[in-house]
């Protein structure tokens, strides 16, 4: 690692990590497992009278997992039972019920209750079989100023540079199986992961032809996904009242279930044709609300960033917060009209809306790689390239809050962004929620045209798609940005002084800008912000 472009010419890194099988033989590090899923299904419909259809149904799931975990016997010393859970034998009883009834030919009601889960959790169980912590090395810190010989092989490496055996030759001396190394694993008694869910639905036609429609789907956690450290122990409180905990060697990721999290999804629709002598309209216009709450989005690939990347005031001790997946509101309509403007050759003009609430992302404290609240590296601190910190941020009552200090002037500069913000600006004096702010709405406008011609027994279709097509119009509409996963943005760095939090600028902060420069901007996504153009010829014979 690099800190800079100078550093790189002049090869002088700032430190390595390295990763390898501790044999040295990379086969030794795969995670070589089989997985099987055997599924089981039964399911009768019943029909009491014309206008109602019952359906009751059972399905079974049974997973094959034979492979065996390698055993680490530090893991079991420190935890009291063995790193070895995979899912061999573990089963899901999903059992499903569904209606639908209509009492009228206008009205029809619908509706159904379930447990949903099952699948293939490979990241949980890959995770288990590579992250065994004795049959590789994830990621070795080594650093120059750790002196002879590490220094030395650091200086050998970078002169052989792009040799791409250097980091191999020089630096597998310095992995083995280590105690102290971090461990990914299971409870003995993790469950496979399921979820309720129930759903009641209407669709009625009043006046001419109108239809309206509307869905309710509820959501409760039965066996979801949870994760926690066993190593650490709390060794103080810090100024609002979260615990800190020591910064042990390594970290035990140890997946584990919760029963909480719930969602509840509302849909509307309403939808009308009509044939006129200025053409055929056809119409409709739909809305969605999301409310959707979870103790852990389970958005990554190994063990640690699962564990640190939703940020919270107690990594052990998660709370439940806005989804990181759920969208508020979404929008949507389409227009659609046709008609005959020569011949018996058809013209279409279409256009279609999509607008939705912005993307959560959370604030945070910056760890600016101190364990100012302890904790284990890459997970607490040392990732900040990827996660500026795990801690959610306590917002000041203002510049002067007790529990604060740092520079006069940085801190009436964050005040002034605060209070530009509303969801920070509300949170003050406390500790705001994970995923409790959103980027700005997105507006979605596109176009088709379509032109038939016929040509005796032959059609030809012309027509162009324009997606996006304000964004073609004035390039600064139809963006869509967010902040990159895992969505943490920090305004301060923090550390602690006594009682008091003692915050620092972030790297975006110049003193020059002012709040404005507090924390960077949302990123636009380039592709969904562009508009894009398609023409299409299809023949018809």
């Amino acid at each position: 690692m690099f800190g800079s472009l100078d550093d790189l010419e002049n090869r002088v890194p700032l430190f390595v990590l390295y990763g390898n099988s501790n044999t040295g033989v990379a086969g030794d590090a795969e995670a070589n497992f089989s997985l099987a899923v055997n599924s089981f299904y039964l399911q009768d419909e019943w029909t009491p009278n014309g206008d109602l259809t019952l359906k009751f149904g059972l399905r079974f799931d049974e997973y094959d997992n034979s492979d065996n975990v390698v055993a680490n016997p530090a893991f079991e010393t420190r935890n009291g039972f063995s790193n070895t859970t995979n899912l061999d034998g573990k089963d899901l009883v999903l059992p499903r019920f569904g209606f639908n009834w209509t009492p009228t030919d206008r009205l029809t009601i619908r509706g159904g209750a379930g447990l949903f889960g099952g699948g293939a959790p490979l990241i949980i169980l890959s995770n288990s079989y590579s992250g065994n912590g004795v049959t590789r090395t994830f990621a070795s810190f080594l650093a120059p100023f750790f002196g002879p010989p590490v220094s030395d092989s650091i200086d050998a490496a970078v002169a052989r540079l792009p040799d791409p055996t250097a980091a191999f030759d020089e630096f597998q001396q310095y992995i083995g199986f280590n105690p102290d190394v971090d461990v990914d694993a299971m409870t003995p008694d993790f469950e496979i992961l399921s979820t309720w869910k129930y759903s009641l639905g209407a669709e009625y036609v009043f006046g001419d032809d109108w239809v309206v429609a509307a869905d309710l789907v509820l959501s409760e956690v039965n066996d979801g996904y949870d994760i926690y450290e066993g190593r650490r122990v709390q060794v103080g409180t810090a100024p609002d009242g979260r615990p800190i905990y020591d910064t042990p060697a390594g970290g035990d990721y140890i997946v584990t279930n919760t029963s909480q999290g719930s969602g509840t999804v509302f849909t509307a629709s309403l939808s009308k044709a009509w044939d006129t002598n200025f053409g055929y309209f056809d119409f409709d216009i739909g809305y969605t609300n999301q409310d959707v709450d979870e103790l852990r989005s389970y958005n990554r690939f190994v063990g640690f960033e699962t564990y640190a990347f939703d940020a919270q005031t107690d990594l052990n001790n998660g709370q439940v917060g806005p989804s990181k997946y759920e969208v508020e509101h979404r929008v949507t309509a389409n227009l659609i009209w046709s008609k005959e403007l020569f011949g018996d050759n058809m013209t279409t003009v279409g256009l279609a809306y999509a607008g939705r609430s912005g993307r959560h992302y959370t604030y945070v404290f910056g760890s600016g790689n101190n364990p100012t609240f302890g904790g284990t590296f890459l997970a607490d601190f040392g990732s900040e390239g990827d996660n500026p910190g795990p801690m959610l941020m306590y917002v000041p009552t203002g510049a002067n809050d007790p529990l604060i200090t740092g520079d006069a002037g940085f801190l009436a500069d964050l005040d002034t962004y605060i209070s530009s913000e509303g969801c920070l600006n509300s949170a003050r004096g406390s500790i705001i929620g994970r995923n409790s702010c959103e980027t700005d709405w997105v507006n979605i406008l596109s176009v088709r045209l379509q032109q038939e011609i016929k040509i005796g027994d032959t059609a030809v279709d012309l027509f162009l798609d324009i997606e996006n097509f304000g964004n073609l119009i004035n390039s600064d509409w139809g963006r869509v940005d967010s902040y990159t996963a895992p969505s943490n943005v920090a305004p301060a760095i923090v550390g602690i002084v006594g009682n008091q939090y003692e915050l620092t600028p972030s790297a975006s902060y110049d003193p020059a800008v002012g709040a404005a420069s507090i924390v960077p901007q949302p990123a636009i996504a380039r592709i969904a912000s562009a508009y894009r153009l398609q023409f299409g010829l299809r023949f018809r014979f």
